[in-house]
């Protein structure tokens, strides 16, 4: 019920924001259809469309599909960030494994390719950049 309120209140901003007479069915229609999303995206599409000029014969009110669309792309980078963010960890966490098992094996710690099991584990180890030690 709060979230609704406070998307109620982000539209009738927008609405003022942009010159638009929009009715109290369409307010209703847009929170239930953005409830599905997070508020701080919401929020970021309402401050980047109130911001926005408006072109030459552009309605002052974008439709529900470009909410969405807009909804959806911020989700879809965040998503990816976080599958890099996940892929890097792993890469981490496999350079410093392979790490120990060379210090453990050694007594010192050699980079040699040849010593991976394939081609991929080369790839995916990242170099040992300040701060990727695992804590």
């Amino acid at each position: 019920m709060q979230q609704k309120l406070s998307l109620l209140a982000m539209l009738r901003l927008l609405a003022e924001a942009r010159g638009a007479d929009v009715s109290d069915r369409a307010y209703e229609l847009y929170a239930e259809s953005l409830s599905n999303y997070d508020e701080p995206d919401v929020l970021k599409v309402v401050d980047t469309l109130a911001k926005r000029k408006r072109a030459e014969y552009e309605k002052a009110w974008p439709a529900l599909g470009e909410f969405i669309d807009r909804l959806e792309r911020i989700r879809d980078r965040r998503r990816e960030q976080q599958r890099q963010e996940r892929e890097r960890q792993a890469g981490i966490e496999l350079f410093w494994k392979i790490a120990q098992e060379r210090i453990t094996e050694y007594g010192v710690f050699r980079f040699n390719a040849v010593e991976y099991h394939s081609l991929d584990e080369v790839n995916r180890a990242p170099t040992a950049y300040k701060g990727t030690k695992p804590r």
